[in-house]
């Protein structure tokens, strides 16, 4: 049988192409293609994706290939630490084998982590059957992240896969503020779920004094006894 049709979603549309002949080793043959195609639409999360996948259907395991090219998204992604559970499958379920890589366009948003703001870059997303899906590659962060109760700026912001799971990132951001002739922030290091701040200042002062400009937004001999406790 020869396979063809289209879906609509949002302002855009997805189109399929293929054969399937029960009699092959590989007996579905699929390529789904289209632009700004509404793939997700939720509260914390929605998206808009322009596909070029292919898709075989062999013995009982589904290959996923090719790229996915994201010009929209916004995510609301609250962290909260646990671990996934590799075997999630649904019993009698077809297996999956995907290897697709994701390319971020010009109006991908992220809230999380403590960051908030715009991401572009590319990443390659494997998953594959009683296995944890993990990443390779990295994405470009720009906007504001949080510490200490304080909206930074970032001026370097990256968050880098090695075949790590998708929901860690290691991290590295570099944020401040500027009060005054005095520039203090926070070096973000270690991974999504396990962060590691320290602190940094322009023109260099002690960890007291930077952490006073940084919470305070002043030096520590204006701070006064709540401002102190603040800082404890």
């Amino acid at each position: 049988a020869d396979i063809e049709g289209e879906v609509t979603s949002g302002s855009g549309r997805l189109i399929v192409a293929g054969s399937f002949d029960a009699n092959a080793e590989e007996r579905l043959q699929l390529r789904l293609s289209g632009e700004n195609f509404t793939a997700v639409d939720i509260p914390e999360f929605n998206a808009t994706v322009s596909p070029d996948l292919t898709l075989q259907l062999r013995g009982e395991q589904l290959r996923l290939r090719g790229e996915i090219a994201v010009p929209r998204a916004r995510q609301d992604f609250v962290a909260d630490g646990e671990e996934r559970d590799a075997e999630e499958e649904t019993s009698g379920a077809l297996a999956l084998d995907s290897d697709v890589d994701v390319v971020l366009g010009q109006d991908v948003r992220l809230a999380g982590f403590g960051l908030k703001g715009k991401l572009d870059g590319r990443i390659g997303i494997r998953d594959r059957p009683g296995r944890a899906t993990v990443a390779r590659g990295g994405i470009q962060v720009s906007g504001e992240y949080k510490a200490y109760g304080q909206d930074l700026t970032i001026t370097r912001g990256r968050l880098s896969y090695a075949s790590t799971p998708l929901d860690n990132p290691a991290l590295d951001v570099r944020a401040e503020r500027e009060i005054d002739a005095v520039t203090v922030g926070v070096q973000v290091r270690g991974t999504a779920f396990a962060p590691e701040l320290t602190l940094w200042s322009e023109p260099a002062l002690d960890q007291a004094e930077q952490l006073s400009y940084l919470v305070l937004g002043r030096p520590l001999r204006s701070a006064s006894q709540a401002d102190g406790a603040q800082l404890s």
